[in-house]
């Protein structure tokens, strides 16, 4: 499915390492408040992503199919900020941290994070090749 695209899975993977950790040290560095102000307006877009979605199935472009697969990025986002906001927590109350449970949710964040990546990187290398190859006509 990737063949011939290996350097745009190693862009898309480059870049989910770099978000993921820029988000975890921006939650670290910030109150709770302003976290979930910040996931409120993102689950407002996101909320615009169904609306996008459903105009998108009636009126097919490459625009909304491109606005649609940046906004469904933004979950796995929302959701390694919440899961990094619900441990700092715990751990600041002095709860007991599962460091495996913690371990997997953040591995399955970021693994979510790559794909929605790898797959904006692939279509937008797709639609470029096919110009190149409707120009050389």
């Amino acid at each position: 499915m990737f063949a011939g695209h290996e350097g745009t899975v190693f862009m898309a993977l480059g870049t989910a390492v770099s978000l993921f950790v820029s988000f975890a040290l921006a939650v670290m560095a910030t109150d709770r408040e302003q976290v979930m102000y910040v996931v409120g307006a993102c689950l407002y877009a996101a909320m615009a992503l169904g609306w996008v979605s459903l105009a998108g199935w009636f009126f097919p472009t490459r625009a909304l199919t491109q606005l649609t697969l940046m906004l469904g990025f933004m979950f796995p986002c929302i959701s390694m900020v919440v899961h990094m906001r619900h441990m700092l927590d715990r751990a600041r109350a002095g709860a007991r941290i599962d460091p495996v449970e913690y371990s997997l949710g953040f591995f399955n964040d970021l693994v979510r994070m790559f794909v929605y990546l790898l797959k904006m990187l692939v279509n937008d290398d797709r639609q470029k090749r096919k110009k190149r190859q409707q120009k050389y006509r």
